[in-house]
């Protein structure tokens, strides 16, 4: 039997690498002065695949067709371990209203944009291995 307090609490989160092109499209979360790929925590009851279609098209405002699992990064949130599980999307149709509560700028950029950009090294590995011709 294991034991309960080796057991971290887990946050699951989900989101999206949407790429047009030769260009993907990161966001810049004002509050915490991140640029990263669309996503965010599940809901109570929602599955990831779920999660990831709704984060992604709230922070970018953008419809999106799934295309296929991309992969995961894992990091701490004020201790407790959070895992975010990544699809690769296309987007659909023209940009509406983003989520401007937690989003400053959603934006186009190329593979090297990315790069310079991207807050988190996990998430451009990921990015890197989604991309169409590496």
């Amino acid at each position: 039997m294991a034991n309960n307090r080796l057991i971290p609490d887990l946050i699951l989160g989900a989101g999206g690498i949407v790429i047009r092109g030769n260009q993907t499209l990161i966001v810049h979360k004002a509050r915490r002065s991140e640029w990263t790929l669309p996503r965010g925590k599940l809901k109570r009851g929602e599955s990831p695949l779920d999660a990831a279609l709704r984060e992604t098209e709230e922070e970018t405002g953008y419809k999106v067709r799934m295309e296929n699992f991309a992969g995961c990064a894992g990091y701490e949130v004020n201790g407790t371990p959070k895992v975010v599980l990544y699809w690769r999307m296309s987007a659909v149709g023209a940009r509406s209203q983003l989520d401007a509560s937690e989003i400053a700028e959603a934006r186009w950029v190329t593979l090297a944009g990315a790069k310079r950009l991207l807050s988190f090294r996990d998430e451009f590995t990921l990015l890197r291995k989604a991309w169409p011709n590496p």
